[in-house]
């Protein structure tokens, strides 16, 4: 009987070192990352072309770096007084934290050349780590209690594209130029289908540019669903006598 327990318990050892075995195969190559001519250096994230972010600290401060493992690249946020870069997506985007003259911590997106400060809202201050993709970032930021909480950031779609808009005007021309004040219908559309938001309600307004300056009515545009309009304006028919090109 002593048999059968000897070899059930060995077999039950082997099951429970071959895990352990296996986790102890792999293997690394080891690669130096340092900014040269400092002795202080931490690489923070990797995309997967292998650009490599951190941040290094020399006798001025403390600076974000961007490699290729060729080149360095000094990353400082404007007018901050240090900057850590923590992450870097697929694209290139790189995200961190810089502190302001005030100590004070926010985080940042660089995107190409262009730096653009990330703060959650009430926060106190804001550290920004991770980025993906999509553009989302991720890290922590301190409320007003003191409280330390995470958050993820998602940006938001800006609609960039100008709408379409037509104008007429119902008289075109003011005539003859007896100084009298004439009523002129003017219509058109106002369309902006470029994201499917159509045109924000009230946001649109008409003003009239008098060349000779006295009569400049302005005043706000409804836009029907289909994005139509008409509205009519008050506009004095004269000019000067010597003015061959007429009253714009």
């Amino acid at each position: 009987m002593i048999l059968p327990n000897l070899l059930s318990t060995m077999l039950f050892l082997s099951v429970l070192l071959s895990p352990l075995v296996s986790a102890q195969d792999a293997s690394y190559t080891f690669t130096t990352i340092e900014v040269p001519g400092v002795g202080y250096t931490v690489a923070s994230g990797i995309n997967a072309a292998g650009q490599i972010v951190g941040w290094f600290a020399d006798a001025i401060g403390t600076h974000g770096f961007l490699t290729d493992g060729v080149t360095f690249t000094t990353i400082d946020v404007p007018g901050a007084t240090n900057t850590f870069a923590q992450g870097i997506n697929t694209t290139g985007q790189i995200v961190g934290q810089f502190f302001s003259d005030a100590a004070e911590r926010h985080g940042f997106l660089m995107d190409g050349a262009t730096f653009t400060t990330i703060d959650v809202p009430g926060a106190k201050e804001t550290s920004a780590y991770g980025i993906n993709t999509a553009g989302q970032i991720v890290r922590f930021f301190t409320d007003a209690t003191d409280r330390v909480l995470g958050f993820l950031a998602t940006p938001v779609a800006v609609d960039t594209t100008p709408p379409v808009i037509t104008v007429s005007a119902n008289p075109a021309t003011l005539w003859p130029p007896t100084g009298q004040l004439v009523a002129v219908t003017v219509s058109g559309t106002i369309t902006d289908e470029s994201d499917g938001s159509g045109v924000q309600e009230g946001s649109t307004a008409y003003q009239v540019m008098d060349e000779y300056g006295p009569i400049q009515p302005s005043g706000s545009v409804t836009l029907e669903p289909d994005g139509s309009y008409a509205f009519t304006v008050e506009l004095q028919a004269s000019r000067n006598g010597n003015d061959r090109d007429g009253r714009h």
